[in-house]
């Protein structure tokens, strides 16, 4: 758009303003796979940063995992930050899996 600037007494001088909306540029984060080890019967504890430890946003975004698949053999309790607690069905050992976005 153009304006035009006076002084009040009669000079004045026309200006154009430009304004570029440029297209969102948000890049998905990065996730890699973690693996972790817990004795049967026990408890695994991972503290912040946990899940998220080793994943990273490209623009620096603060990353927050959502759990998308539940293990099929025990109990998780995620948190916001990482962290998690995991604990194995009673008599279970062998892999599981959960997975998180």
């Amino acid at each position: 758009f153009t304006y035009t600037v006076s002084d009040g007494q009669e000079a004045s001088n026309t200006a154009t303003v430009t304004i570029t909306v440029t297209p969102d540029t948000n890049v998905a984060p990065v996730a890699v796979n973690d693996a972790y080890t817990v004795a049967e019967g026990g408890t695994l504890n991972v503290p912040a940063p946990g899940l998220l430890d080793n994943d990273t946003d490209p623009e620096g975004d603060t990353l927050t995992p959502t759990i998308s698949d539940l293990p099929a053999h025990g109990i998780l309790s995620p948190a916001a930050d990482g962290s998690f607690v995991y604990t194995p069905a009673s008599g279970y050992f062998g892999t599981d899996t959960f997975t998180y976005t």
